[in-house]
């Protein structure tokens, strides 16, 4: 008995020690995100509260705090406060997870999907896929993965409600998915085996993403070229299919942006300058220490076909510094919907606790002032996916993007 209670003595004083451990990191990380946004933070009024002293109260409320959940959701109400995008604090230990299941192997996803009317609808299916074998086609409604609803994440994620599904999907963890889904007012579950992806995933730094890519040339003789994120490969890809593009003769190019997410800001002149015969700008990035300007220089041989960029509520970041600078610039016409505006260059760092942080450090306007944040790409040609058009097997933006270059306009 006497050792027992030199047992529990001793756990009671090592759960201390490293309670106090974590705390201490805990507070090192937060003065060090701290200090960061007060050096490079691009907006020095910080919406307008009083950011001195919320910071202060912040920091009392995690020494006082007794978990470290609680210690971390107090930083993450603090950057609540600050109404921006490009905004995120993400503490080391695993978060709220809406689908109760370990993190597998990335697999390919066979089907593209969006939001209509507040429900996940698939919008389309790889062609002799699994997913296509199994039944599944656009215009079918996501009600379940799983057992999980998936109505469930507008409620918790908002405008990144998409990509964490997205996410969830390509790192599905078993080997087959089962999906409730809704069709024509008829419910069903369509199952079927997933495959190790078959791409190739694209990183840079905090940044990773399956890097999906799609060229092709339609029937009426217009280009199509799709990428997912504004990184070098991506880039690089859909530069040479331009240039292939080009050569080939096509009376125009669609560029679809739908739910690219963005990614190194600078690449969205690498794909302008493809299609410029003088120069110009896409705007400026203007942060509290430097102003940076996005160039687009005139190329010797530049498509001159029509350009139409499709857009959606998904299309961020650099998706939105290249289409509004092109816009602005009469190199392109936009067609869908109005984009996510969440259009603010950012960093993302590690911190001491193993903590990563992200936050804006420069705000961009185009060269007639005007600024995405909160506000997005408005399309010169609105559109968007309807139940109807997708059970016919249609999509409304393509349709409507080769009308535009077929007349000309």
């Amino acid at each position: 008995m006497k050792y027992f209670k030199l047992l529990l003595i001793g756990f009671f004083i090592v759960n201390q020690f490293c309670s106090a451990q974590t705390s201490s990191k805990i507070i090192v990380a937060y003065d060090e995100m701290v200090s960061l946004m007060n050096k490079h933070y691009f907006d020095a009024t910080y919406s307008g509260v009083n950011w001195p002293e919320l910071t202060k109260e912040t920091r009392q409320k995690i020494i006082a705090a007794e978990t470290q959940e609680d210690k971390y959701e107090h930083i993450q109400n603090l950057l609540k406060n600050l109404k921006h995008s490009h905004l995120a604090f993400n503490p080391p230990f695993a978060q709220e997870k809406e689908i109760e299941i370990p993190t597998g192997y990335p697999k390919n996803m066979d089907f593209q999907f969006d939001s209509v009317n507040g429900n996940w609808v698939v919008t389309a299916v790889n062609e002799d896929s699994p997913a296509e074998e199994a039944g599944l086609r656009p215009g079918m409604v996501i009600k379940k993965l799983n057992k999980w609803p998936t109505a469930e994440l507008y409620k918790k994620h908002g405008a990144m409600a998409y990509y964490y599904l997205r996410n969830t999907l390509h790192f599905y963890p078993k080997s087959k998915i089962k999906l409730t889904i809704d069709f024509k007012g008829e419910e069903q579950v369509i199952s079927y085996k997933l495959n190790a992806f078959s791409g190739k995933y694209e990183q840079l730094g905090h940044i990773m993403d399956p890097s999906e890519f799609r060229e092709k040339t339609l029937d009426e003789n217009i280009g199509y070229i799709h990428f997912s994120i504004y990184l070098v490969n991506p880039v690089r890809k859909a530069i040479k299919a331009i240039k292939k593009m080009r050569d080939q003769g096509v009376d125009g190019i669609i560029l679809d942006l739908r739910n690219n997410p963005g990614g190194m800001a600078m690449l969205s002149t690498a794909i302008a300058k493809e299609f410029c015969t003088e120069n110009y700008s896409l705007g400026t990035q203007k942060g509290r220490e430097t102003t940076l300007k996005f160039p687009v220089f005139a190329q010797p041989k530049p498509f001159k076909g029509k350009l139409v960029i499709l857009s959606n509520k998904y299309s961020a970041s650099t998706s939105e510094v290249m289409a509004a600078g092109m816009q602005t610039n009469k190199s392109t016409v936009v067609v869908g919907e109005v984009s996510a505006g969440m259009a603010l260059p950012s960093v993302l760092v590690s911190l001491p606790d193993e903590s990563v942080f992200q936050y804006p450090v420069a705000d961009f306007k185009t060269v007639d002032n005007k600024t995405l944040e909160g506000i997005g790409v408005i399309p010169d040609v609105e559109v968007s996916h309807t139940l109807e058009s997708l059970e016919a097997g249609r999509d409304l933006y393509i349709e409507t993007a080769i009308k535009i270059i077929k007349e000309g306009k």
